[in-house]
């Protein structure tokens, strides 16, 4: 018992935490790896809408990106390859729901949530049955529910 407190547990210890792995297992059991972070992108350029909507959701535990451009919006989703998409509508490169049709169709699997400080009740939005649509401020409480019921599914 005195070799596995020696230098390879400990290496062994290190390595699984560098991991994200759990290093103790059930009794006698194999270590087993949690599950990874969902990865979440949200494009808007409100950095404050950015830092609280980052904030709230890292402490739900996703992995959380920002970007303040449409243009550093796309990049990041064809480099980080997200599964979840926070889409504001007006950016100041460009309208952001236009790209939520393309992202749609490059990235299949891709989760999109389309933001906006207007009331878009009345809005008439073609892929409205493939997205969902929130309204600044975002409530915190419905975030979770929408989200826990999408990763339930």
């Amino acid at each position: 018992m005195g070799n596995l407190i020696g230098k390879p547990f400990l290496f062994y210890m290190i390595q699984s935490f560098r991991l994200n792995c759990h290093p103790f297992g059930k009794v006698f059991q194999p270590f087993v790896c949690m599950k990874t972070k969902r990865k979440v992108l949200i494009i808007d350029d409100e950095v404050d809408t950015c830092l609280l909507l980052k904030h709230h959701l890292t402490r739900s535990g996703f992995e959380v990106h920002c970007a303040y451009t449409l243009t550093d919006g796309l990049q990041y989703v064809v480099d980080l390859k997200p599964d979840i998409v926070f889409l504001d509508n007006n950016l100041p490169d460009g309208f952001g729901w236009e790209a939520s049709a393309t992202l749609l169709k490059q990235f299949p699997g891709i989760e999109i949530h389309l933001i906006s400080a207007y009331n878009n009740s009345n809005f008439d939005y073609k892929l409205k049955n493939e997205v969902k649509i929130w309204q600044k401020p975002i409530s915190f409480k419905k975030l979770d529910e929408q989200l826990s019921r999408q990763q339930a599914s």
